[in-house]
């Protein structure tokens, strides 16, 4: 067996094999000149399969190799990203009309759906029995809670320190539950909060 070089060990080589740029790697020896290949995918788990070779260089190899594998699927990577950026670049010149009118035609949208909302809410005013004012629209009750925040906070330092630590929302997650099952919110006036029901219109998918 010749004598371990650690120039030639340290220089290494990487064949890509195909067009793969993930594609296993030949990794020479530079002691016995024995190559053997490993997936550049996974952990490497050593280049020498010659159980007469000293292996302290192994690590450093192999470690060089992987940092070229990396290296050339970042280029790769880059290479195609910028070749896409170019295809998309060209892909809005050539359909410059049709992307303009697909913009407008979303502001359009937008601002008829946001109308059809305020109808939909009127509808509702004229006649609250009705949550359905036409076929493809609906009015949802959402519910919030409107409180005197500096008397909610003396009660909680004296019942409940543990709102204290608690977004507002779990607050109102909290006193919203009790009041949907008509329980009140122990040691607290029930003058100091208020329930406000506001409806909100929505619109079907499939109208």
């Amino acid at each position: 067996m010749k004598e371990f070089d650690p120039e030639a060990t340290l220089r290494g080589r990487i064949e890509v094999l195909g067009d793969d740029p993930l594609a296993k790697i030949a990794l020479p020896c530079g002691t016995c000149d024995q190559g053997s290949f490993e997936d550049a995918t996974k952990e490497p788990e050593g280049f020498c399969r010659d159980s007469d070779c000293p292996g302290i260089h192994q690590e450093i190899t192999v470690l060089e190799a992987q940092i070229r594998v990396v290296k050339q699927l970042r280029a790769t990577q880059e290479s195609r990203a910028q070749e896409l950026h170019l295809l998309q670049v060209e892909f809005n010149q050539q359909h410059k009309g049709l992307i303009e009118s697909l913009c407008k035609t979303r502001n359009d949208c937008a601002q008829a759906e946001s109308c059809l909302r305020d109808m939909t809410l009127k509808a509702y005013s004229l006649d609250p029995s009705s949550k359905k004012p036409a076929k493809g629209v609906s009015i949802i009750i959402r519910k919030s809670l409107k409180y005197d925040a500096a008397k909610v906070k003396d009660w909680a330092l004296k019942t409940n320190p543990a709102f204290l630590t608690l977004e507002e929302g779990g607050f109102v997650a909290y006193a919203l539950t009790l009041m949907k099952s008509k329980q009140a919110i122990p040691g607290l006036d029930p003058a100091v909060i208020e329930v406000v029901e506001k409806p909100h219109a929505t619109i079907a998918k499939e109208l």
